[in-house]
């Protein structure tokens, strides 16, 4: 079953605010809306950017607001921590599927199994595509290598093997925190043709400026407490067009985000066009504003 592009497949965010135990508060008031399409956060390091996807995710709970998705969330995490004794087949998240299989094959399948088997006749077919389209056929061959463990994949394989789980969970949002970090030349290109083929939402934080300039939107996080406060509409869109959404003034708003098109705008643009936008609607009176 394949993701169908559809302005379903979205994040909104409400009046999202979140602090950190200590108190810190990271946003205040922050609205913003990802649909289809690909879109980058940007920002310097600590501007909230893991924050937020952890919010969009479900793995952080906001003090106040909320955080809305349509369709299936799928996050990969900058720092992927396995059990090295884990198998490939458990962290894809097909093993259970494969084991009902088996004991069908074998005869003595229930009809629970066929329950748990459902529609995924094919699914370690589709797994192993999936997997040698992101470059992984040299370490997994067959299925038979699928009961191989995490602990001999290097650092970037299992980066790649965790993107192929998320994949096959067939989200229709895909958060992807530093995706990156820990690829080769060749593994990067990999990702971003595996991104360039993906329907759904995606949004991505990171500094890879080659990824970035892959993306549909970029959508620029800041301290704007000393600057002017602000919430972003940030809505992503395939066309050829630079797609730019005003930010209204908002009070009591720490985080702010500028949105872009990276086509039209080169990386080593984006904070200066950050700051002329900012500049631009902290002249601006005539917006409506609106009390946290």
């Amino acid at each position: 079953m394949s993701v169908p592009i559809s302005a379903s497949n979205s994040v909104t965010l409400s009046a999202l605010t979140y602090e950190h135990p200590d108190g810190t508060r990271v946003f205040d008031g922050l609205d913003a809306t990802f649909t289809v399409g690909r879109t980058g956060l940007v920002g310097r390091n600590g501007s909230g950017k893991s924050t937020l996807l952890q919010l969009i995710s479900g793995n952080l709970t906001p003090a106040r607001g909320s955080v809305t998705t349509s369709g299936r969330v799928a996050y990969l995490p900058q720092d992927i921590t396995l059990d090295p004794a884990v198998s490939v087949s458990t962290v894809l998240g097909i093993d259970t599927v494969r084991t009902a299989l088996r004991r069908i094959e074998s005869g003595d399948g229930t009809g629970d199994d066929f329950d748990t088997v459902g529609d995924r006749w094919d699914v370690e077919e589709r797994a192993l595509a999936t997997v040698h389209r992101l470059g992984l056929d040299r370490i997994l061959h067959d299925e038979s290598d699928f009961d191989r463990t995490v602990g001999t994949l290097s650092g970037g394989e299992t980066v790649l093997l965790g993107l192929t789980a998320r994949l096959l969970a067939e989200p229709g949002v895909l958060l992807l925190d530093e995706p990156t970090n820990n690829l080769d030349t060749a593994a990067r290109e990999r990702l971003q043709d595996a991104l360039d083929r993906f329907p759904g939402t995606v949004i991505i934080a990171g500094h890879d400026r080659d990824l970035l300039d892959r993306m549909d939107t970029i959508a620029e996080m800041r301290d704007a407490v000393s600057a002017c406060s602000a919430v972003a509409s940030a809505t992503t869109s395939r066309s050829s067009k630079p797609n730019r959404r005003r930010l209204r003034p908002r009070s009591g708003t720490r985080a702010a985000m500028f949105v872009g098109r990276l086509a039209s705008s080169p990386p080593r643009m984006l904070h200066s066009i950050g700051e002329r936008a900012t500049a631009r609607r902290c002249s601006r009176t005539s917006v409506s504003r609106r009390s946290s």
